[in-house]
């Protein structure tokens, strides 16, 4: 089975950026939660946040903004900053909000998206 699309190839130094940087993003995540004392607050739409959910997405934030400064990036928790590139980055922290006190577990997922409409890295 053919699974090719016309998306165009990832960029390899990119892609290795994007990994690394998910790499430790989910570092600072599992040492915040398995680290001891960590409080969360709901937010306007009634879903949770944690003060570790707030600080993974601004150090995400800050190497996207050094490493690629062109490109936008949207956050769950810090909205949108537009970018010229062409490119833009999505930020979002999952975990199981229904117990986040039961289970002390967290993901951050890190696509991004070029003006073609699909996820590229």
């Amino acid at each position: 089975m053919d699974y090719a699309f016309d998306a165009p190839p990832a960029d390899r130094e990119l892609l290795d950026f994007a990994v690394r940087l998910a790499g430790r993003a989910g570092r600072m995540s599992a040492e915040g939660f398995f680290g001891g004392d960590w409080h969360s607050r709901r937010k306007e739409d009634g879903s949770e946040v944690t003060e570790i959910d707030v600080a993974v997405e601004e150090s995400i934030r800050a190497e996207l903004s050094s490493r690629v400064p062109d490109d936008g990036i949207f956050g769950e928790e810090g909205g949108a900053t537009s970018g010229s590139s062409g490119r833009r980055w999505i930020i979002a922290s999952t975990a199981p909000r229904t117990s986040l006190t039961a289970c002390r577990c967290s993901r951050t997922i890190l696509p991004m998206k070029t003006n073609t409409g699909r996820p590229s890295v």
